[in-house]
């Protein structure tokens, strides 16, 4: 039996199929685990808490708010989780300012979510 410690993701994203897309991709990986989907930002900050991922995917539009503004408070509440923003549409100004509010990566959405995986992928080493 494998004791590899899997990689632990948490998904906020509030498009369901896209969600349950990240989902089932993440647990098609051999060495990683979706822990579960969130689709309010409110929600995701107790999550982050008790659940600590290693990379959190976060959606920069969620319920029609930007969530550019959490990151810090994301960052405070699990300190070791690697935020990926996963979105559709952002400026260069606004990935800049995410990247130094505390994000890993900004990875666009594209109808599928390979960028994500190669994101985790290489953060993970």
């Amino acid at each position: 039996m494998n004791n590899t410690k899997k990689i632990t993701v948490l998904c906020a994203e509030d498009e369901v199929l896209m969600a349950l897309d990240l989902e089932s991709v993440i647990n098609d990986q051999s060495d990683m685990i979706c822990l579960g989907l969130v689709t309010d930002i409110t929600v995701l900050i107790g999550e982050m808490q008790k659940l600590k991922p290693d990379f959190l995917i976060l959606d920069l539009h969620m319920s029609g708010e930007n969530t550019s503004s959490h990151i810090s408070e994301l960052i405070r509440v699990s300190t070791k989780t690697n935020i990926i923003i996963f979105s559709g549409s952002a400026d260069q100004i606004e990935i800049d300012s995410i990247i130094k509010n505390g994000a890993k990566r900004f990875v666009i959405k594209d109808g599928n979510v390979d960028g994500v995986i190669l994101a985790i992928r290489e953060l993970a080493g």
